[in-house]
């Protein structure tokens, strides 16, 4: 990835990062102009990739993101907490089996740790596809923990309000 893509996801990325830095943490604004940056960081990671094209070292996994069978749709459920003061928001995108964008929305969650945080994306993803009348949903997130605590095999949370929410919602009709 060099040239004109590359650099176009670096400035979509440092965009977005330094809004979160101005809302979450406006006190800590980068030193260095986002231009200076971006040029930066676009040249290192196109050094990453400098080898040959489809050559992949041992220690590089590739992810890439899969539709959802017929008939479901798929929520990427996420979120972000400022270490320095626990503010939380979660983000969440709706996609069809096509893949085709279908919702996407964000929200201020207020203070809390990054596992509670998760766990209210998990919710309002459910509460977002419901009210869209969807009734097969996949929610993808990042994070193990939501799954275990889900699926009972973990003990954490056990008997949690925003668990137990969250367990209804998986388990009507």
């Amino acid at each position: 990835m060099d040239g004109w893509d590359c650099k176009f996801a670096v400035f979509c990325w440092l965009l977005w990062k330094d809004r979160c830095t101005a809302v979450f943490d406006s006190g800590n604004a980068p030193t260095e102009d986002i231009l200076t940056r971006g040029l930066r960081l676009a040249l290192e990671y196109s050094s990453v990739f400098a080898g040959a094209p489809g050559q992949v070292s041992l220690d590089t996994v590739l992810q890439s993101w899969l539709r959802s069978p017929l008939g479901w749709v798929k929520v990427n459920a996420d979120a972000s907490v400022n270490l320095a003061d626990g503010k939380a928001a979660i983000g969440c995108v709706i996609r069809d089996d096509h893949g085709d964008w279908i919702r996407g929305f964000a929200r201020n969650v207020g203070r809390c740790s990054i596992l509670f945080a998760k766990l209210w994306a998990v919710h309002d993803s459910l509460v977002q596809a419901w009210s869209l009348d969807f009734r097969r949903v996949i929610i993808e997130t990042d994070y193990l923990e939501i799954l275990r605590i889900l699926t009972r095999s973990s003990r954490a949370l056990v008997g949690n309000n925003l668990v137990e929410l969250i367990l209804l919602w998986t388990q009507k009709e």
